[in-house]
């Protein structure tokens, strides 16, 4: 864990000086970094609660999803959808046929 504190350090270093390069996001991003300090950043970061949206999202949320759109104008909208069902298609056939998926030893 130190390790990884040293390096979101550097890495946090390295953006102030090339703040330049950042792009508008990526300065909004740092500054939401910088505003509740990097030991905060790093204790949420630890115990996962960045993931909380998400999980929330896809494991309790019973929305459907049918109006989120991908995209400024929802132009990669099915392109998204597609991918995601391919994706859905690939684990469940994985699973179905004995396959492990990923950490798993069978």
């Amino acid at each position: 864990r130190h390790r990884n504190r040293r390096k979101l350090r550097q890495q946090h270093r390295r953006t102030q000086s090339n703040s330049n390069c950042l792009s508008p996001l990526q300065r909004w991003f740092v500054s939401l970094i910088e505003s509740i300090g990097l030991d905060t950043w790093e204790e949420l970061n630890y115990y996962n609660v960045t993931s909380l949206t998400y999980l929330y999202k896809h494991h309790v949320s019973s929305s459907s999803g049918q109006h989120e759109y991908f995209g400024i104008y929802g132009e990669d909208t099915k392109q998204m959808k597609s991918n995601h069902e391919s994706l859905k298609l690939f684990w469940t056939l994985g699973n179905n046929n004995g396959m492990s998926t990923v950490g798993e030893n069978n």
